[in-house]
């Protein structure tokens, strides 16, 4: 049976990370900084969902946790877990800035880049989400993998389980509710984007 709970593997996030630096060299060979914040990234690239900050350089990856270090750390395979007080933390870390940085444009808000960039003193910035969205968009054979059984589980509790429970006079909250309970029996992680 597939784990959906096991940690991602260390291999694969391996080959995540490298890959992002590959193709931020062959897109900008003067790339030197990356920030990643949103926790759909931060899983892909370190297999645990935090309130954390992914910082990446041509040399280094640190995964910068505020909340849970040791929860990080049961979790992931990353290699470079550190605790994180604020953004002040990365501050003291990175002392000399390069001008321009890669941050998560998508949604960020004004006050969070304001906010980073008074901790973080660069000039300019643009968006890694073009290189991260076509990373993503490549599918590896651990990726297939959880896909296809993830398919397998929702087909059968859509084949199998709601037609034996739906009712007459059955809400719609009802029905998401039993349905997200037995999707949670049968291995989801509970993590729905909907």
């Amino acid at each position: 049976m597939f784990d959906f709970h096991a940690r991602v593997p260390k291999e694969e996030l391996d080959n995540r990370l490298a890959a992002l630096r590959a193709k931020l060299q062959e897109t900008d060979p003067e790339w030197s900084f990356v920030l990643i914040c949103d926790k759909i990234n931060l899983y892909y690239l370190t297999g645990t969902v935090q309130q954390a900050a992914l910082t990446i350089t041509p040399d280094e990856a640190i995964l910068w946790v505020r909340r849970s270090l040791e929860r990080a750390q049961q979790e992931s395979y990353f290699a470079d877990i550190r605790p994180m007080r604020s953004y002040r933390t990365l501050a003291e870390h990175f002392q000399h800035m390069p001008s321009c940085v890669y941050l998560e444009a998508k949604n960020a808000t004004l006050d969070w880049l304001n906010m980073v960039q008074s901790r973080l003193p660069f000039d300019s910035w643009k968006s890694i989400h073009p290189v991260i969205d076509s990373l993503r968009a490549r599918k590896s054979a651990y990726e297939i993998e959880c896909l296809r059984k993830a398919g397998e589980i929702l087909a059968d509790v859509t084949e199998r389980f709601m037609p034996n429970i739906l009712r007459e006079g059955m809400s719609e909250s009802e029905l998401c509710g039993e349905t997200f309970l037995e999707l949670l029996r049968q291995g989801s992680m509970g993590i729905c984007r909907y």
